[in-house]
């Protein structure tokens, strides 16, 4: 959580939560984990928002928060990140921070003790401590734990993401040196596109919590669902393996105090117009304790009691009624059309350092004063940021489907469409490699796989969207995975800037399905690569351990794949001669091109591939296997 918007943040409304907020800020004084299960604006974050604050200020912990808006899938990386950028700036840590690294840096080795030596000689070192360079200190130090080289390297097909332990000693770490319990708050996590993972490394904490410091509280956030959606899943599994886990149901306002009753009621005055016409215990009526019910009213401020009655139940059923009177005038207006479009199609903006990433994607060369405009007209929500932001998940939600819907009158699908084209090729430019520069790009489009299909996008498109989700680490259905193999090639000849991605989508795919997988990927992996370096494509397929049994009964081929496919491993054998797998696959490829050829009496094809057999045999060394194989080949009599 960005500290400069902190104030903001926890400024809202806030009633009914006294008996809520006293049980997680006990809690938090406990090693475990909490999840706070609620219904959609319920008010999950704004409390885990004033148990951050609250910890931090007035009970001496150290805090990290991070919210998922389904974009990535590092919400700890990015907690452990805020984590420690409040710890450093924070100016009555400071003197502290200097006296305590003095006497644990000859203790802080291996790959997280050097690089919290280093973002701490880094930022000691600023003459002027300022959040924006603490923060990218910080991001720095941590991403450089994200070893992207070893990873491509071993034929990574995901990008590279914090491991359990590196987790671990990160807080390991701070505790020892800032000598202070600490409470990492995840947000909206149920939203993370790669929730298993997500769920592994919270499993492995509560698994190993004597491994962590005795101080160490985590809480999780989550939207209600229906009881077999896989965070309640997720959810009942930690609470049944570990009793330092609790659920806890957030439910309506606690308004039996007559104090906080009054409270409420003398804030909607002040700040409803439609309020002061409506007798108290109609407003405690309508409002029914739900949150999403005042913020509603805050947002749209209804003049009239009618308008009061009539968002109070949008709002307790999720409508935006309001996008249907304010989007259709948008549409002629190209430049604010565009950006209230890209908006509601990206995942969430919720920080000022998420903007930062994604400005130039989504404005381009436009004015950000257009940011301004649309908050005035009620598009976006403007309480208490610059970044454009449709106010909550649900809201953004709704602003989607808007326009993504078809209409019969103004209609903005078209215009949907279009902008979603611009966003993939965009985010295209920026990911041209495998790199920690493109992470944020790919997870961004990997996200934009649903409204990709919403749209119905053409195929290549969908491809780039859907390989970005395998990269990242989320899992695709069966439909999915047979529209990346369908098109596949043809995606890497459209955008050739993504063949790498797709190349990774493929090696995926290949490595959950296993063997009968295998020919078809390796078959579009040659295709994709074949300007390329042979040995790239190959090196990546081997090193990721997808070698599977290749036999002649399984691999069919015309002859020029044949060849290809033989040239292909034959060149990366020359660079690996200790790949036996590839020695294995070369020899299996070579016996059923000759047992094809033979079945079809080719005389001339048999007596080519037996000679390649031959040079096999005398050119390359060989095991057992790989021998009694090309002899099977080199004493077959083609005299018949």
């Amino acid at each position: 959580m960005s500290r400069d918007t902190e104030p903001e943040q926890v400024s809202r409304p806030f009633f009914g939560r006294v008996r809520d907020l006293a049980y997680a800020l006990e809690r938090a004084r406990t090693q475990g984990l909490t999840v706070l299960i609620g219904r959609p604006q319920v008010g999950k974050s704004r409390l885990l928002r004033q148990v951050y604050t609250d910890l931090r200020a007035q009970h001496g912990f150290l805090t990290g928060y991070a919210e998922c808006s389904g974009e990535t899938a590092d919400l700890f990386l990015r907690a452990l990140s805020d984590l420690y950028t409040s710890w450093i700036q924070d100016a009555s840590y400071r003197q502290q921070l200097k006296l305590l690294y003095k006497q644990h840096k000859g203790n802080l080795v291996g790959g997280v003790g050097s690089m919290v030596a280093t973002i701490v000689d880094k930022a000691l070192a600023l003459s002027q401590v300022t959040p924006p360079l603490v923060a990218d200190i910080v991001k720095n130090g941590m991403l450089s734990l994200l070893d992207f080289q070893r990873e491509f390297k071993s034929g990574g097909m995901t990008l590279p993401k914090l491991s359990y332990e590196q987790s671990r000693d990160l807080v390991v770490t701070l505790a020892t040196l800032a000598q202070k319990p600490i409470c990492l708050v995840l947000d909206a996590w149920d939203q993370s596109p790669a929730l298993d993972r997500e769920a592994a490394l919270i499993t492995n904490y509560l698994d190993h919590l004597s491994d962590w410091p005795a101080g160490c509280h985590v809480f999780l956030g989550v939207r209600e669902g229906l009881e077999n959606d896989p965070p309640a899943r997720h959810a009942r599994e930690f609470s049944s393996r570990n009793a330092a886990v609790a659920l806890y149901p957030l439910g309506a306002m606690h308004l039996e105090d007559p104090a906080e009753k009054a409270r409420l009621l003398r804030y909607l005055r002040d700040s409803v117009p439609a309020a002061q016409l409506a007798e108290d215990e109609l407003l405690l009526e309508l409002l029914d304790g739900y949150p999403g019910v005042l913020q509603r009213w805050l947002q749209r401020q209804p003049t009239t009691k009618d308008e009061l009655i009539a968002l109070a139940g949008d709002a307790q059923s999720y409508q935006y009624r309001e996008f249907d009177n304010l989007c259709p005038g948008l549409l002629p207006d190209s430049q604010r059309r565009t950006l209230a479009i890209r908006v509601a199609l990206f995942p969430e903006i919720t920080s000022d350092e998420s903007w930062a990433t994604y400005r130039s994607v989504i404005l381009e060369d436009r004015p950000e004063e257009l940011i301004l405009d649309l908050q005035r007209d009620g598009i976006f929500d403007g309480s208490d940021h610059f970044f454009p932001s449709y106010g909550h998940t649900q809201r953004h939600e709704a602003a989607r489907a808007w326009f993504s819907a078809k209409r019969k009158i103004n209609n903005p699908r078209p215009y949907a469409r279009r902008e979603a084209e611009q966003l993939i090729a965009r985010l295209m430019e920026k990911s041209p490699a495998f790199s920690p520069e493109a992470r944020p790009f790919v997870q961004a489009l990997a996200s934009l796989r649903e409204p990709a299909k919403e749209l119905k996008l053409e195929g290549s498109l969908c491809a780039l969207c859907l390989a970005a989700g395998l990269v990242s680490g989320g899992p695709l259905d069966s439909t999915d995975r047979e529209t990346l193999r369908q098109y596949a090639e043809a995606t890497a000849k459209t955008y050739p800037a993504g063949a790498w991605l797709v190349e990774a989508g493929l090696l995926n795919l290949a490595s959950a399905e296993g063997t009968p997988g295998v020919n078809r990927v390796f078959r579009s992996l040659l295709a994709i690569n074949s300007t390329g370096d042979p040995e790239s494509v190959l090196g990546k397929l081997y090193a990721s351990q997808i070698r599977g049994p290749l036999d002649e009964k399984s691999f069919t081929a015309d002859t020029g794949e044949e060849d290809r496919i033989m040239e292909r491993l034959w060149k990366h054998l020359e660079h690996h001669p200790e790949d036996n797998d590839a020695r294995v696959w070369l020899a299996k490829v070579l016996h059923g091109a000759f047992m094809d050829a033979l079945s079809r009496g080719d005389r001339t094809r048999t007596r080519e591939l037996k000679g390649k057999a031959c040079d096999f045999v005398t050119g390359i060394g060989n095991t057992s296997e790989v021998f009694y194989i090309l002899q099977m080949i080199t004493e077959t009599d083609m005299g018949r």
